[in-house]
């Protein structure tokens, strides 16, 4: 690598007495060539072993940095580019698009260089406390709900885990008094009862797994101010009227109560049940829905749902009812719509081949719920069609399935579900499989995500990604099944995967 144009390189050595972020007192141009030292050591040391960005030690370095700490990628690269004079193309001339790898890493390094997971969160947690709707009369429990809060917004699309020990003595130093492993799993408790957690993986002692768990960051700002009410969510501003920003919290799209109603509800208000009706629903309700000792029942997996339900023989696959589905929700919101054009018509053909009796639900929801599943799909920060896109959500139907999937669903939802499961020809585990993300994502997965963000691109003769050339996607997935660091390559391209 070559140093920057009309600078002399600064021999730089941390101090490991600092015990935090290094470089905050020194210029931006002697912190980036700090950190073009220590991340060719870095890919140095890496070559070989499982792909890592050639850039991820630079971003490590700058990004503890106080000028491009809580910068997005584009803003920071625009200005190290600007203020130290960066030839990006000369400095990095193994790397093919020096501003692709450069946005890839920045999203990926969560971790400034000097600080630990726990001394990052404990940071956050500190200067930017939870501002909660309602104050709780449990001390502790914000500052625990703004631990779960700063992990989950570190890997926005992932679940977390929250370890007992590692919290315990994490507040117990914050609030200055001794916190038990007992007060956690209270906390843990109550925070999954007021619907801010939500239990997505059971721990289990002999296979060693420790319980995962996804945080509602849909109920709160960035700047960790909560924006929508466990008991009441404002339909203000949101779209399809389900909720705030169309994410509804926890609950899925009917409310957190189930029942969520507004007037620009689509039904009619002469079919909604009378306030006696609805008292004496829910009294009933409440009796079958506890434990007997006032305790209410934790709501099903989808998996749960589907116990016992089996399949039944191949029927045909309506296509065309999916493409009804999605043209009659956007007219409930937007009015007369025009006809889908023929590849967005074949796009919702092929995801109906895929899902079978599945599809229309997850397009009912997906749809209704469009904004919220715009930022699980991509991410929090990045741009997504502000309204309902058959390419955008064909691209990430994956991730169409598992915020479908994951949502508690109403008793009219199960009721579907079920009926669904029953005429299906695939079994919801099946779909679970093809529909994998992370690691275990399929090609097919990655591949619609590639050509939708231009990186997968269609020639005369075959398919190229970067300076690779294929003659068929056939080829392509053979690469992928059987190369694995060209497969993590490829997922590495894709922030949202």
């Amino acid at each position: 690598m070559q140093s920057l144009q009309g600078h002399q390189a600064i021999e730089l050595t941390p101090s490991p007495s600092t015990g935090g972020v290094i470089g905050e007192n020194i210029p931006l141009i002697d912190t980036f060539q700090l950190a073009l030292k220590e991340n060719s050591d870095f890919y140095a040391s890496r070559k070989g072993k499982k792909f890592t960005s050639p850039l991820f030690g630079l971003i490590r370095r700058l990004k503890s940095h106080p000028a491009l700490r809580d910068l997005p990628a584009g803003e920071a690269f625009s200005r190290l580019s600007k203020e130290c004079n960066v030839d990006w193309a000369s400095t990095f001339p193994d790397v093919a698009i020096p501003s692709l790898e450069f946005v890839t890493a920045w999203e990926q390094v969560n971790l400034p260089m000097g600080l630990s997971l726990w001394h990052f969160i404990k940071e956050r947690v500190t200067t930017e406390p939870l501002t909660l709707r309602r104050q709780s009369l449990c001390e502790g429990y914000a500052s625990y709900l703004g631990i779960a809060f700063q992990l989950q917004r570190l890997t926005p699309t992932k679940d977390i885990l929250l370890p007992v020990k590692q919290i315990s003595e994490m507040l117990t130093e914050l609030m200055k008094k001794t916190v038990s492993a007992q007060n956690v799993s209270y906390y843990c408790r109550l925070a999954k009862q007021d619907g801010y957690l939500r239990l997505t993986g059971a721990a289990s002692k002999p296979a060693a797994k420790a319980a995962r768990y996804r945080f509602s960051l849909s109920r709160f700002s960035r700047s960790g101010v909560e924006t929508v009410d466990a008991d009441f969510i404002s339909t203000e501003g949101c779209f399809f009227s389900h909720g705030n920003d169309g994410s509804c919290g926890i609950a899925g799209f009917e409310g957190l109560s189930g029942k969520g109603v507004s007037s620009r509800s689509s039904v009619l208000a002469h079919a909604m049940p009378s306030a006696e009706t609805s008292k004496a629903e829910n009294a009933t309700k409440e009796q079958q829905n506890n434990n007997g000792d006032g305790r209410p029942i934790a709501p099903h997996s989808i998996s749960d749902i589907l116990k016992g339900v089996t399949p039944s023989k191949p029927k045909a696959v309506k296509a065309m009812s999916l493409l009804s589905v999605w043209q009659s929700i956007m007219h409930s919101k937007c009015g007369w719509q025009e006809k889908l054009s023929d590849n967005d018509a074949d796009k919702l053909v092929e995801f109906s081949r895929r899902t079978d009796k599945y599809g229309p639900l997850i397009v009912d929801f997906v749809l209704r719920n469009w904004p919220g599943f715009g930022r699980y799909a991509i991410g929090p920060d990045k741009r997504y069609p502000t309204s309902p896109d058959v390419g955008f959500f064909f691209a990430y139907q994956a991730k169409a399935f598992h915020f479908w999937s994951m949502h508690d669903l109403s008793e009219t939802e199960t009721d579907a579900l079920i009926k669904a499961s029953e005429g299906s020809r695939f079994s919801f585990e099946e779909l679970e499989a093809r529909y994998a993300i992370g690691d275990d994502a399929l090609f097919q997965t990655v591949a619609e995500a590639l050509k939708y963000q231009g990186l997968l691109i269609e020639e005369t003769k075959g398919w190229s990604i970067g300076k690779m050339h294929f003659g068929s996607l056939a080829e392509l997935e053979e690469k992928y099944i059987h190369d694995e660091q060209f497969a993590v390559d490829l997922r590495c391209l894709l922030i949202a995967i």
